[in-house]
């Protein structure tokens, strides 16, 4: 199994510009749209927040999401089921 790269980032991080924060080659980028920064990335464990996801090559259109934390988690499982 090999490793499926997931990144979070935030257009109100502020630590991270928003192109450096979907700037990477990972396999799905999730990207909020407002409302959290750099630090609540890894604290946002709840709530529905205005992001997309980029699978491969193809980003949603921005609509309400689960949390980073949330998503993190869901990254781990789905990887680890497939």
């Amino acid at each position: 199994m090999s490793t499926d790269w997931t990144t979070v980032s935030s257009f109100d991080d502020g630590t991270v510009t928003e192109s450096s924060g979907i700037a990477g080659t990972a396999d799905h980028e999730v990207q909020y749209k407002a409302g959290i920064n750099h630090g609540e990335l890894i604290t946002t464990a709840s709530g529905s927040h205005n992001g997309r996801i980029k699978y491969s090559t193809k980003w949603t259109s921005f609509h309400q999401r689960v949390s980073p934390v949330e998503q993190a988690r869901l990254a781990v499982f789905w990887h680890a089921t497939t």
